[in-house]
């Protein structure tokens, strides 16, 4: 499929490898607390390394590899009476550690042995809302 032309699935080799974006590990957790009026959410997920896209070993296209890396966000929210309406305020933060996403290609083509294929900072993210109830 990447060259355009159909190739026969035997020249893959794929028994026994991993599926393509299957990765072996996935934690994805949340802990949170709540009390009368406010509340407070940890957000961790992980996934290991994964195949994007399959390569062509005929074509000699490698395989392109994803690491997603650890996601870290955190929300908090406060209920409040604003003018003598109910609304709530709330806090988020998302990407906290600042995980890069990473895509590239193993080759001995390279002198490193890895190719970028998209990688990228993802950057942190903080954000603030206002919610009123009429």
């Amino acid at each position: 499929p990447l060259s355009g032309f159909a190739e026969d699935a035997s020249l893959f080799g794929l028994e026994g490898q991993p599926l393509q974006g299957t990765p072996k590990h996935i934690v994805n957790s949340q802990f949170g607390w709540e009390g009368e009026s406010d509340r407070f959410t940890v957000l961790l997920g992980w996934v290991d390394e994964r195949i994007l896209q399959r390569g062509s070993p005929a074509g000699g296209i490698p395989t392109v590899f994803e690491t997603p890396g650890i996601q870290l966000d955190a929300v908090y929210g406060v209920d409040i009476v604003l003018f003598g309406t109910d609304a709530s305020i709330s806090i988020s933060g998302r990407n906290l550690l600042a995980t890069r996403h990473e895509e590239y290609q193993l080759s001995d083509a390279t002198p490193e042995g890895r190719t970028e294929f998209l990688t990228y900072d993802r950057g942190r993210s903080l954000s603030a809302g206002l919610t009123v109830k009429f």
